[in-house]
């Protein structure tokens, strides 16, 4: 250490002492004013403040909590059931022959008529009932103003789904009324 000491005393000694520089002395230099306006920084604070408070202010409008739960389902349950077209009828040409009488069904929704070389007959071909709508409760997001999904589509009291009409949201159900009038209470899984 007395080494650097000593290092440090002969460099000290060896530089000149008192050296007048040639012209007038410096004057400080006054800093420039910058272009920038002096209210960005309390403009930004009152912001910040503002949003704030909007944020606790809406957070006590909810009750001091929001809940929210949702369920998901497989893929091959979001998809829609995939139809079939009809199958085209057939029919071949051939000599008119006399046909039996047959007696025509009740209500057929549709007719196929096949011609044979014997006869012809008629066959009432019976359209499927359609499936009633399964309505599936999947998520609840409950606050002040509650909303749901049901069927994958968001919904609020006093909207519709489908034919039904959506009378209430709660923390973990739903009550729908369908087109018949039957009222169903949906749940969480």
């Amino acid at each position: 250490m007395s080494l650097i000491n000593d290092a440090l005393k002969r460099a000290k000694e060896t530089q000149p002492q008192d050296v007048a520089a040639d012209g007038p002395a410096l004057q400080p230099v006054m800093r420039a004013r910058n272009a920038r306006p002096d209210f960005l920084l309390p403009m930004l604070a009152v912001v910040i403040l503002l949003l704030a408070g909007l944020l606790i202010w809406a957070w006590s409008q909810s009750g001091g909590a929001m809940k929210v739960r949702a369920n998901s389902f497989p893929a091959e349950q979001a998809q829609a059931p995939v139809v079939e077209p009809a199958k085209p009828v057939q029919m071949a040409m051939t000599a008119p022959t006399p046909a039996p009488a047959i007696a025509a069904p009740e209500k057929p929704a549709a007719m196929v008529m096949e011609i044979t070389t014997n006869a012809v007959a008629v066959s009432p071909v019976v359209a499927p009932k359609p499936e009633p709508v399964v309505y599936k409760l999947q998520g609840i997001f409950y606050s002040k103003h509650p909303s749901a999904v049901i069927n994958g589509k968001p919904v609020f009291p006093g909207s519709r789904v489908g034919e039904a009409h959506v009378v209430s949201i709660g923390i973990d159900s739903a009550t729908i009324v369908l087109p018949t009038g039957e009222r169903r209470v949906l749940e969480l899984p």
